[in-house]
């Protein structure tokens, strides 16, 4: 960064480039070390907003990978430099550049309202909630629930598996806030439970 002092070996120095710096040991040999100051500008990443669509300036070899600031969570397939969320929340966006550095850019909160085409189709609904452990799960899709993946409230799935005549069994998690996820195929439903024993 401009004006920024480096240091080695008790001299600065303040400009890219290439220096060979002589230095001379106990017993009088000369050795010469070859240093070279690169200045890498820090990446920022800017998100820009525009009505419910999110965005980051695509920039060829670096990767992208969208989550919810509020559980944590990676969104599924939103791996491009833009995002148009389905719900409402906050969200950002994990840059990876092409030396393998991340950056993560701000939060940015998307508040949907008023728009009958972003309602989920699938009405899913679990109890109790708060739960013991043992949930129902009712929904209005055709296909069953192909599976259950069970995340905490940090991110971590810690349950994989399938529903059983419209129930699972939770009772081996601990108290807590949880992040539920339901696949049906093509189609995903988050719902939030809290397990209280």
């Amino acid at each position: 960064m401009p004006g920024e002092v480096y240091e080695y070996e008790n001299q600065t120095f303040s400009v890219a480039g290439d220096y060979y710096i002589q230095k001379e040991n106990d017993q009088g040999c000369i050795t010469v070390v070859h240093l070279i100051i690169e200045i890498v500008p820090d990446f920022q990443v800017v998100m820009q907003q525009n009505g419910n669509v999110l965005s980051v300036p695509d920039i060829l070899g670096y990767t992208y990978r969208w989550f919810d600031c509020t559980t944590g969570l990676f969104i599924d397939m939103a791996t491009s430099e833009i995002f148009t969320p389905t719900y409402s929340g906050s969200f950002a966006v994990e840059v990876t550049d092409d030396s393998g550095c991340k950056h993560i850019s701000a939060c940015i909160t998307v508040i949907i309202i008023g728009t009958n085409d972003i309602i989920p189709k699938i009405q899913l609904h679990i109890s109790p909630n708060p739960s013991d452990g043992m949930l129902r799960i009712r929904h209005n899709h055709s296909k069953p629930v192909s599976d259950i993946r069970i995340y905490s409230i940090d991110g971590a799935c810690v349950f994989e598996g399938k529903s059983h005549d419209n129930s699972v069994d939770l009772s081996g998690l601990n108290n807590g806030l949880y992040v539920i996820r339901f696949d049906f195929g093509q189609e995903v439903v988050v719902k939030r439970v809290v397990i209280q024993k």
